[in-house]
């Protein structure tokens, strides 16, 4: 597995995180996906989307991490584009247990793809 990180200011984008965000890639997602099966059957009816698909995101060798707290629980937001799907997805996750918990599984929202697309265009290098 490759890991390594780069910092990256889109604060401008993310209004509400200041200074540099922090972004890892990794090439591949070693840990078992877990989750609430009743939140994955409500996220299937709001977004349309499977937890159990969500290695679309986490697999990608184009994945921008964002590092998020909800509560005073440490997240990732991570995103990448789905080739299957044809739009920049988003997975909100937390390692629990051994495990990659999903929490949300969505299409991005304007503000996510807008960032994205600028970091894919002008800070993305191949590892």
């Amino acid at each position: 597995m490759s890991l390594w990180a780069h910092a990256l200011p889109l604060s401008a984008l993310f209004k509400s995180l200041d200074g540099l965000i922090i972004c890892i890639y990794i090439n591949q997602m070693d840990a078992k996906l877990s989750w609430d099966e009743t939140k994955r059957q409500i996220n299937l009816r709001k977004h349309g989307l499977d937890f159990a698909l969500a290695g679309v995101v986490l697999d990608s060798r184009y994945r921008l991490d964002i590092p998020v707290v909800r509560g005073a629980e440490p997240r990732a937001l991570s995103m990448s584009y789905a080739m299957g799907f044809l739009a920049v997805l988003t997975v909100v996750h937390v390692a629990r247990d051994g495990s990659c918990r999903i929490i949300s599984f969505r299409r991005a929202s304007r503000e996510e793809r807008e960032a994205y697309l600028v970091w894919i265009e002008n800070e993305c290098d191949e590892p």
